[in-house]
């Protein structure tokens, strides 16, 4: 069974995003602002659709994956951005090449896995919540068995393929997809994987709710319900964003560690 230490991964991504943390804000400030901006329009115009507020979110997707293609690669080789030339030409547009192949890859898988992940929740709410609604709940009635096997089978695949939500890492590396499922084979993987992500969001949200409340309050009762929102909106965004960069520093230290282990 593929199995990594839980409690390292996510004290190394923590102390990592810590120790460079003035490269990682100059990194993440144009992803925060787009999402800032993003979540706005969003939850204005596209919180009663979850489709409506994907796509209003897309830019934010991709501004966001174009950041962590960069900090995996920042992580795990140590190439920060923006790409410094060593003045040989050819060889600075060699790597320069492979590079822009790996977060362009990078980039867009994550904004893949993002839609992927929701337009599911677009199927659950439309297939399963007539079945789990208040009225529902209320009469009684009982779930149809086809509707129960297929849950199961949704939270097994689910549980599985929790691993397929990383893909953009080993596919920011320029490395084979095949090869990072070959890797972390095995139900355990996820296990560890889901035990890394929840130690490393969990600060997060708790987090957000105590900041969102002090921020939201006094602002509010100051310049108005809006500018209270706006200010939460913010910290959603600053919240998020560092969210996603020490989750993932999270995964790519359990990953080197199932690559390396396997490979020695």
């Amino acid at each position: 069974m593929a199995q990594f230490d839980i409690i390292a991964a996510s004290t190394a991504s923590y102390k990592a995003c810590w120790q460079n943390r003035h490269y990682l804000a100059k990194l993440a400030l144009a992803p925060f602002l787009i999402k800032t901006c993003c979540l706005v329009f969003a939850t204005s115009f596209g919180q009663d659709n979850t489709t409506s507020f994907l796509m209003y979110m897309l830019p934010a997707l991709f501004a966001e994956g174009w950041m962590l293609a960069h900090f995996t690669r920042f992580q795990v080789l140590g190439q920060t951005w923006p790409f410094r030339p060593t003045g040989d030409r050819d060889a600075d547009m060699g790597v320069l090449r492979i590079r822009a192949r790996g977060v362009l890859s990078g980039m867009v898988v994550y904004v893949l896995i993002s839609m992927a992940l929701g337009l599911l929740t677009v199927f659950a709410q439309q297939y399963f919540g007539p079945y789990i609604s208040e009225e529902a709940l209320k009469s009684g009635a009982a779930i149809p068995t086809h509707v129960a096997l297929l849950s199961v089978l949704l939270m097994a695949f689910m549980f599985w393929g929790f691993r397929l939500l990383w893909l953009y890492i080993p596919t920011a590396l320029n490395s084979s997809s095949s090869y990072y499922l070959f890797r972390l084979r095995g139900l355990g993987t996820s296990l560890h994987m889901i035990g890394v992500w929840v130690i490393c969001l969990l600060p997060f949200l708790l987090g957000m709710q105590i900041v969102a409340t002090i921020v939201a309050v006094p602002i509010g009762a100051l310049l108005g319900k809006a500018a209270g929102y706006f200010a939460v909106t913010i910290v959603a965004a600053a919240v998020d964003t560092v969210k996603s960069l020490v989750v993932t520093g999270g995964m790519i230290y359990g990953i080197r560690e199932l690559y390396g282990r396997e490979e020695a």
